[in-house]
């Protein structure tokens, strides 16, 4: 019986400790978006983009080679936001 129960007990604390994590990682994910959106609400209504205004936002911009695309030249661009990420966009260079 003993036995049973300290399984048990190893089994809810390991969930408890998965748990927890999840807990952590949403939290600084959160706060991630946080930062973000903060830095967005100082560019609304900008009438157009320079360096000082996505130095804050962009961590990195990858351009990759044009693709023929259906008979269509296309291009991927990839746009890493600081706190949240990257967007991937394809533009049509026609």
């Amino acid at each position: 019986m003993f036995e049973r129960y300290s399984t048990e007990e190893e089994s809810l604390i390991k969930k408890l400790e998965e748990y927890e994590a999840k807990l952590t990682a949403t939290r600084d994910s959160e706060a991630d978006i946080s930062k973000w959106m903060d830095s967005i609400r100082q560019v609304v209504g900008i009438e157009e983009l320079d360096r000082s205004l996505l130095l804050p936002l962009v961590d990195r911009i990858v351009v990759h080679n044009h693709e023929i695309i259906d008979g269509e030249t296309m291009q991927q661009v990839k746009i890493f936001y600081k706190f949240v990420g990257n967007l991937n966009l394809m533009k049509n260079d026609t």
